[in-house]
């Protein structure tokens, strides 16, 4: 985690707070990730809604697990969070997935994997996936100034091969360029669980995965700061040293 912007927005409990939580385990063409990533959306999905700590209105939080996170869905989720929130509103997402760089060819590029992205070809895994050039412009046209999007995708392992003998290999994760992209713009921070070069943990006998439990944590009391409010600056300060 790194280059984050510096800014004072808190995840407070007001009606204007929107989310979209995001957890993909079990794909439908490529290899899976262990079904703590559904442990962990669940989590946060809940933690959001509880009154006693974000206290975010149920009807204001999407969560999409697994057969629901489609690319079509994933889009029109991000396209409802542009719809219902304001330059005032707090938008909060949350996505444990797989994500996937194509490092060379036509199709070049990062990519969200959605549950039914299909990687037989490289012109296939651009047509069923969420390219870069599409979450960036999803994330311009939400308009508020508090922008939180977090990312716990793993950087490590094989995500499958293509059938495609002159296709390009997908490397595992998000490069750190392409979060930097995500954040331009007043009010936008994004929080990623490990840099491209690192992995993403789940500890034996662990609830959650490593960086999702510290979010909790730090989203449960452990970062609040006078009057009752979460700052990000000091959740990225708590989450730092207990990920690297």
């Amino acid at each position: 985690m790194k280059n984050l912007t510096p800014v004072t927005t808190t995840i407070s409990v007001i009606s204007s707070a929107h989310a979209l939580v995001v957890g993909i385990a079990n794909y439908q063409k490529i290899k899976g990730l262990p079904e703590t990533v559904l442990k962990d959306a669940r989590d946060i999905y809940e933690l959001l809604i509880n009154p006693q700590h974000c206290g975010y209105l149920p009807d204001n939080v999407q969560l999409l697990l697994d057969t629901e996170a489609t690319q079509t869905a994933l889009l029109q989720a991000l396209a409802k969070l542009a719809e219902r929130s304001n330059q005032n509103s707090t938008v909060f997402i949350y996505i444990s997935s797989h994500g996937g760089q194509l490092k060379s060819g036509s199709y070049a590029g990062e990519y969200l994997l959605p549950v039914d992205t299909d990687f037989t070809s490289e012109a296939l895994l651009a047509q069923t996936a969420i390219s870069g050039t599409q979450f960036t412009e999803a994330l311009r046209a939400i308009p508020s100034q508090k922008l939180v999007v977090v990312f716990d995708c793993c950087h490590s392992g094989g995500i499958g091969q293509p059938k495609d003998a002159d296709a390009a290999e997908i490397k595992a994760g998000l490069s750190e360029s392409y979060y930097d992209v995500l954040k331009q713009g007043r009010g936008r921070v994004i929080l990623a669980s490990s840099r491209s070069t690192e992995q993403s943990y789940i500890l034996p006998d662990a609830a959650n995965s490593l960086f999702t439990q510290h979010l909790l944590d730090g989203l449960k009391g452990e970062v609040i700061a006078p009057g009752g409010v979460i700052r990000i600056l000091d959740l990225f300060s708590y989450l730092q040293p207990k990920v690297i």
